[in-house]
């Protein structure tokens, strides 16, 4: 691979690339930008297309070819929600209704406000799972409060002995839900705002997998007694499942054989259904759409416990679902303190598993999806819904991908969905008021299977990656064990902390060179590579803060003290604990424990002196520590006569570590040394590089062949042969950039001319050029050298 492009030096970088560091904005000020911008036609409209995606792309849409597709797609998951609407409504805590109104009003403002085509947003089961574990701890299942609402309003203290709040009797599950819901809302609106959609990828995919199949197992679990027939009460908090096993086992005698009955035919037909006949008429025929099974097992059950009158077997029935949309109502505010925790997370898991299914389904079909609009779409969402009783709202895996595989091609899909459930909720609701709940129970079940089929495939991190495994593992285990909210912050920060982990500990590599070539190995995995006399080599290559500081510093050290022994130039006597005062700049530290040790260190003379190069370019940040690290390896480096420069330097890096002390240097005069010390770095090129930051440079004027001059910085102490090939560098770079010239022949050059100072020859390339009276600003040329005859 060859690279045409002109060679610069970081210097001239920034001055052709016109660098200017960002300023840091107050917060005024960032006001003033924000609502100067918003406030313009322009961006205002571009604001509103960007909210209200239907505006954008509502009068693109051909009705002709993708109406029917849509309708089609709509009528499939509309029947299919039915079902798992009244289901998890049930399993939240509420009535089935609530679940019919979660899937309603959701899916008819996504319709307006949303930017996927494909997912399809209502009742999840994780997160249904996770209102209800916030429901039953506001309001256990049979709890009495003992305030009321006036009086909840006015009491500070509100805990009573089973560690449940008590807010009063006129306080009821749909309120509880409602704030909830109206508090998801408003946390992922503020995301939105601060345009913080990133927060996303803070739950990586592991995490995400172990808590969803670790809120599976709660859902299951869930269902048990009213399979069963058994009564047991509903617990909240760490070990809840702990307690509702021990439930069921205390109460297994007391269960009813017609739920068991009724909950074994419903599961033999959902299974042949979903895994038998439903694949083969897909494979054999044209007809891809499922069979609706969820809703025919509801309509004979409804029928099959009407007609036998099943209610007087102490069979559990759904009851009376109310006719129509009910009347908004205002949240409960006086909640929010109590179950915001529940509804931080509630929003970050809806969004998570959204925008996962979202990218999905855009990269595959090839549109955008705007990630923060995702967000408010959410926000809107649920802070609307609430004042209508809703459950917070999430895509569903299963049920995005129906709407995906039936042929959908726009949020019409979702409109239509919405209409079949407003139907429902206006004219089929009430006929289901002999539903059996074991019924609803099965359904639940069976949906669970994607999700709990993820603990089969852990064996495949296993096998990959450790680390990603132990995330899996943490992340569901704590979800089981302890409750939803404790779950996902246990996973995430285990993450975290592995994460972390990866770079803390020694990070120092030793480089040295491959057979006098440009090449600068790690000599702990290279064999054949050499040491350079005099210099220390080492490659830095994680971040430098306070988890691997420490190992920065004393690895440092330690081969710095042992080469300098080595060369016997200093005998090392012990000496107190370092002064570090924190608050304290890099150079006030640096020469504070210089005075400490002066006296107590045989210095080593200055003729021998050992210079180090530290790459950088792995060292994406430095934190405070880090800094006071390197500041007490250039304090140690000066006691011992030795010179320590960074090499390889970000730009972001660079500035942090130049406010902290002017006195760090820098190599970057060279361009090769602001990419990689690695390879493509000569010894003589970096040797050239630390005398100028050792003794100083002369800057000398070189007249071309042409008569330009060219201007090149060299060491006050370097020789005429150093000086010659730093000519060489510098013209050759720029030469390229003026011509493409892409090789000279030096050889040839010097064989051919003489270089010459005030008419003098500089031909003895041993000589030094300080001595030859050269200094800074002088001007040097070539002649031609004169034929022999």
């Amino acid at each position: 691979m060859r690279v045409q492009r002109p060679v610069y030096t970081q210097d001239e970088l920034k001055n052709a690339g016109d660098y200017r560091p960002a300023e840091a904005l107050s917060a005024k000020g960032l006001w003033r930008q924000w609502t100067t911008a918003a406030l313009k036609p322009a961006n205002l409209s571009a604001f509103l297309r960007r909210r209200f995606p239907l505006i954008d792309w509502l009068p693109k849409y051909n009705f002709r070819s993708n109406f029917l597709h849509d309708l089609l797609a709509g009528l499939t998951v509309g029947i299919m929600l039915i079902p798992q609407s009244m289901a998890y409504g049930t399993l939240a805590g509420l009535d089935p209704a609530h679940g019919l109104y979660t899937s309603f009003f959701p899916g008819l403002i996504y319709f307006i406000i949303g930017s996927s085509k494909h997912n399809s947003f209502g009742v999840f089961a994780v997160i249904s799972m996770m209102v209800a574990s916030a429901r039953y701890r506001i309001i256990p299942e049979n709890g009495h409060n003992q305030y009321s609402i006036d009086e909840y309003k006015n009491t500070s203290h509100h805990i009573n002995d089973n560690n449940t709040l008590n807010l009063g009797t006129a306080l009821t599950p749909h309120q509880v839900v409602a704030s909830l819901t109206f508090a998801t809302g408003m946390f992922s609106l503020l995301l939105a705002v601060l345009n913080a959609s990133f927060l996303s990828l803070l739950i990586s995919d592991q995490v995400s997998a172990g808590y969803t199949a670790g809120a599976g197992i709660h859902v299951f679990s869930a269902q048990i007694d009213k399979i069963l027939g058994i009564k047991v009460n509903r617990h909240s908090g760490p070990f809840k499942l702990l307690y509702l096993y021990r439930d069921l086992i205390y109460n297994i005698t007391s269960s009813e054989w017609i739920p068991c009955v009724m909950s074994a035919v419903t599961f033999v037909v959902l299974i042949f259904f979903k895994e038998f006949l439903n694949p083969v008429i897909a494979k054999h025929s044209r007809f891809t759409v499922p069979i609706p099974s969820d809703l025919i097992v509801i309509v004979v059950g409804t029928l099959f416990s009407h007609y036998l009158n099943l209610s007087t077997f102490s069979v559990e029935m759904v009851g009376e679902i109310p006719s129509g949309i009910p009347s908004p109502t205002l949240p409960n505010l006086h909640l929010i303190p109590h179950i915001f925790g529940d509804a931080i997370s509630i929003s970050i898991v809806a969004y998570c598993i959204s925008m996962s299914l979202g990218k999905l389904f855009a990269k595959k079909h090839h549109y955008a999806l705007d990630a923060n609009q995702e967000l408010f779409a959410l926000g809107a969402m649920q802070s609307i819904s609430s004042i209508f009783g809703c459950i917070p709202a999430s895509a569903a895996i299963g049920r995005s991908m129906l709407l995906e595989s039936s042929g959908c091609r726009s949020q019409f899909a979702s409109l239509i969905a919405s209409l079949i459930l407003l139907v429902v909720i206006y004219l089929i609701g009430p006929l289901l008021r002999d539903l059996p709940v074991a019924i609803l129970s099965v359904i639940i079940v069976v949906a669970l299977k994607g999700i709990l089929k993820q603990i089969g495939d852990v064996k495949f991190l296993w096998h990959v990656s450790k680390a990603d495994f132990a995330v899996w593992f943490v992340s569901f285990w704590a979800t089981v064990i302890l409750d939803f909210t404790y779950g996902l912050a246990v996973g995430v920060s285990f993450a975290f902390t592995a994460f972390g982990f990866k770079f803390i500990g020694p990070k120092l590599s030793t480089l040295g060179s491959f057979e006098e070539t440009d090449l600068y190995l790690d000599k702990r995995l290279y064999y054949k590579v050499n040491d350079l006399p005099d210099v220390l080599l080492f490659a830095w290559r994680a971040p430098l803060f306070y988890g691997n500081a420490v190992w920065f510093e004393e690895q440092i050290i330690k081969i710095i003290d042992h080469s300098a022994s080595f060369k016997g130039n200093y005998v090392m006597r012990r000496r107190g604990e370092d002064n570090i005062v924190s608050g304290e700049s890099l150079t006030e530290i640096t020469s504070s424990m210089q005075r400490d040790v002066e006296d107590e260190i045989n210095l080593p003379s200055k003729s021998n002196k050992l210079h180090i190069v530290i790459d950088f370019s792995h060292v994406t940040y430095v934190d405070v520590v880090g800094m006071n690290a390197l500041s007490k390896v250039m304090a140690r480096a000066s006691i011992l006569n030795a010179n320590v420069s960074i090499a390889c330097c970000l730009d972001e890096v660079e500035q942090t570590l130049l406010s902290a002390s002017r006195d760090i240097q820098m190599l970057k005069n060279d361009p090769i040394l602001k990419n990689s010390l690695s390879s493509k770095v000569t010894i003589d090129e970096l040797r050239q590089e630390i005398a100028i930051l050792q003794n100083g440079s002369l800057k000398i004027f070189i007249k071309r062949f042409d008569g330009k001059t060219i201007e090149i910085d060299i060491d006050k102490n370097a020789t005429v042969k150093e000086l010659k090939k730093v000519i060489q560098r510098t013209f050759s770079r720029k030469l390229y950039n003026e011509s493409s010239i892409k090789h000279i022949n030096w050889a040839y050059v010097w064989r051919t001319y003489w270089l010459r100072f005030n008419q003098q020859k500089l031909s003895d390339n041993r000589a030094h050029i300080y001595r030859l009276g050269i200094r800074d600003g002088c001007t040097l040329q070539f002649s031609k050298r004169l034929k022999r005859k």
